[in-house]
């Protein structure tokens, strides 16, 4: 197994390699949380006493609001409950990489919390369990809930420009996610990808014809107009596998609509694999740690274990971009973060809808298809636009009448998802 750590400097060489230049010392400032290690253990070398004197987990998805005030009298505070497996890892590669069998694994092992890749399913199954998808046959094709099992059938289709900027908007908000547990609970995240690296995807499939210039000039005014308002995570771990060998896993799993696909050739991941490796890497390593691996043979996760508990993530400087993203030296600006990425996900999602997309056409809808498509979701879908605790036939007049009273994410997740246009 081969392993590569990718170093902060100011020369990238072949977009993988980084000189080794030193960096001068300054004075520096010490962190607000500062742990007993900078780096990750096993959650069994754990002090079982520290864990235990350490407070509850906030109830963040059951509770209204984590307000600002719970810090100022002291009933709360965020930094009490870190620890040095308090960190974002994202774990990064192609298809069919070994991502989710890795980021499993290390999430047991440090007792973190796993988030999958997400999907475009909590986006196109409502909490009913309504398929959005089978109205499909009635609504015209930009307006019809297009998934990656129909982008790789047919990627000329009509509605994959909104199903590329879906996916960004659900790593966007998953990772908002990640980062609300992570301030609530104290305990670290592991994820598969990230709204970081999503544009590696936009560019093959841009460069493949699939996802037009305008459509790509969109997405990056919204990544533009986005981005910034996360946290970049401590740690990336990369799986540099091949195209051909990508492909071989891929025949191997045998998913029907990957195996047949039009869409996963060898230049398409070659692709994929370029991006990462000129562009996200060199540019994350800046300012988060990052571990490349050779996976074309699955490596023993014990080395990387081993590895990664070697890994300094609490060095950061606030002289240089490295971890700037967490140089949060006053308890104000963790509470800060907190309140932000626990109250504040419908707003910072709503961000993406700001940017206009009256002058793209391969994202302009019809007030035909649109008026169509909400007449049909109307006639068809149960409880259309009804929130769950709304139900007459399941809940009080006083629940329906006292909105504030309901679990804040409640009804943010419900006005996320939907409509999902």
């Amino acid at each position: 197994m081969s392993f590569t750590r990718l170093l902060c400097s100011t020369k990238l060489i072949n977009g993988l390699n980084c000189g080794l230049n030193g960096r001068s010392v300054l004075m520096r400032a010490e962190p607000l949380v500062k742990t007993s290690r900078a780096t990750l253990i096993g959650v069994d070398q754990m002090d079982p006493e520290v864990m235990a004197n350490k407070p509850k987990p906030w109830p963040y998805k059951t509770k209204r609001h984590y307000m600002y005030w719970h810090y100022i009298l002291d009933l709360d505070v965020t930094a009490a409950r870190m620890d040095c497996n308090s960190k974002i890892v994202v774990i990064e590669g192609n298809k069919a990489s070994g991502k989710e069998v890795v980021a499993k694994e290390l999430a047991k092992h440090f007792g973190m919390h796993y988030m999958p890749e997400p999907d475009l399913e909590d986006m196109y199954i409502n909490h009913n369990g309504f398929d959005y998808r089978s109205l499909n046959k009635y609504l015209s094709p930009i307006v019809q809930a297009v998934d990656e099992k129909m982008y790789y059938e047919d990627p000329h289709h009509k509605g994959v420009h909104w199903m590329k900027m879906f996916f960004y908007r659900k790593r966007f908000e998953q990772y908002i996610e990640a980062l609300a547990h992570f301030y609530n609970t104290g305990q670290g995240v592991i994820l598969e990808r990230s709204p970081y690296s999503d544009f590696v995807f936009t560019e093959a499939m841009n460069k493949c014809g699939y996802f037009t210039d305008n459509a790509t000039d969109y997405y990056y005014r919204v990544r533009h107009r986005t981005i910034f308002k996360l946290q970049r995570p401590h740690l990336v771990i990369y799986l540099d596998v091949s195209p051909e060998e990508c492909l071989r896993r891929i025949k191997e799993r045998n998913i029907p609509h990957e195996v047949n696909s039009k869409v996963l050739t060898k230049e398409y991941l070659q692709i994929i694999g370029d991006q990462y490796k000129k562009r996200f890497l060199p540019e994350i390593a800046k300012h988060s740690e990052v571990m490349i691996y050779d996976w074309n043979q699955l490596g023993d996760m014990e080395d990387m274990i081993d590895d990664i508990e070697k890994v300094n993530l609490e060095d950061w400087d606030p002289h240089f971009e490295k971890f700037e993203d967490w140089n949060l030296w006053e308890e104000d600006l963790w509470e800060i973060q907190r309140h932000r990425f626990t109250n504040k996900k419908d707003e910072l999602v709503a961000n993406i809808s700001t940017v206009p997309v009256y002058d793209v056409d391969d994202l302009c809808i019809d007030q035909e298809s649109a008026e169509h498509r909400d007449k049909i979701y109307e006639a068809m879908v149960p409880n259309y636009e009804i929130l769950p605790s709304y139900d007459p036939a399941n809940t009080s007049l006083m629940t329906r009448l006292f909105r504030w009273k309901l679990p804040y994410r409640e009804w943010s997740e419900f006005n996320l998802r939907h409509p999902f246009y």
